[in-house]
């Protein structure tokens, strides 16, 4: 484990993390920057916070960017140390307890990310940290997880009957429309090069040259001026409905090898071979009911944390400095 992997571990563990410049051990100003009820938010735990998502955004987002997504960062984060000690200080009122042992299993698992616990323990003092610190903030971590297990995630409930509704509701994201696998030889409209008819006629003869047996491919690449010339006219698989209705019709009624009839558009002469079809599928509920089932269960566990810490900003005392 090298150096930053190491550093990462330990901060993971404490949950507070030392603010990255440009070294590791950034100088922190310690002041208030936010009060919740009686208790202050300092700016070194905003700025150990805060840490790991300036990481992970310096290395991602360049210029005014980088500036704009870490403004939005400093909001998100002193928002959820707000919550954080909004719950905390719930948990500390209903009674919430916390063991020893579930503390020093916590910390035995991060202390498993390292070769030794010399080398864990040294590493945490590098950063500033000590085991007593260490497992008092382990003490309010679960506290917190306790209670929001309580009052969130017990309290939601995602029924066969909501998979359901849901199913039926979002039909349309379940459902893969009729396809069909084409080619295409296009030739355009242009009347300063030569009368529609006439285009149309060329196309005609196009059309005579395949039924006397040239490729369809090579008579593409030779005379097609649409955009897939070079690939044979091929189109791969179009949807019903994705095309104009005039190509879409001739399309889907036209049966696997053969062509269409000349379609004319804004742009020019089209015709089309279909090679093969596709027909309309519903992907079956049995298939996707584990999927919906998460997805519900997120939206239903992020409206009642909202709900839950709303009542509580409710009645707190809360001050921005």
């Amino acid at each position: 484990m090298n150096r930053i992997s190491k550093y990462i571990a330990i901060m993971i563990l404490v949950s507070v993390f030392t603010f990255f410049g440009n070294t590791i051990h950034a100088e922190i100003i310690d002041r208030i920057v936010a009060v919740v009820n009686d208790e202050p938010i300092t700016q070194s735990e905003f700025e150990m916070s805060f840490a790991p998502v300036y990481q992970q955004y310096v290395e991602t987002f360049q210029g005014e960017e980088l500036q704009e997504k870490l403004l939005e960062a400093r909001i998100m984060v002193l928002n959820q140390l707000i919550e954080d000690k909004l719950i905390y200080q719930e948990a500390v009122r209903r009674g919430v307890t916390v063991i020893d042992a579930e503390i020093d299993e916590r910390i035995k698992q991060f202390e498993e990310r390292f070769s030794s616990t010399e080398e864990f323990k040294d590493e945490l003092q590098k950063q500033g940290f000590t085991i007593k610190q260490l497992k008092q903030r382990q003490r309010e971590q679960i506290s917190v997880q306790k209670l929001y297990q309580y009052e969130v995630l017990s309290k939601v409930v995602v029924s066969p009957q909501d998979v359901e509704q849901y199913f039926s509701d979002e039909a349309d994201e379940y459902t893969k429309p009729e396809r069909a696998k084409v080619r295409c030889i296009m030739l355009r409209k242009d009347t300063a090069k030569e009368p529609f008819e006439t285009t149309r006629g060329r196309l005609q003869d196009i059309i005579e040259q395949y039924e006397q047996g040239a490729s369809f491919e090579t008579l593409a690449r030779t005379h097609s001026e649409e955009s897939h010339a070079q690939e044979g006219g091929d189109l791969g698989f179009v949807e019903r409905g994705q095309m104009i209705t005039a190509i879409d019709e001739a399309i889907f009624n036209a049966t696997i090898g053969t062509l269409t009839d000349i379609v004319e558009s804004e742009i020019g002469y089209h015709v089309f071979l279909v090679e093969a079809k596709q027909e309309k599928k519903v992907t079956p509920l049995e298939e996707v009911k584990e999927t919906i089932r998460t997805q519900l269960f997120r939206e239903k566990t992020e409206a009642r944390y909202r709900a839950w810490i709303e009542e509580l900003k409710q009645d707190a005392y809360i001050s921005i400095k």
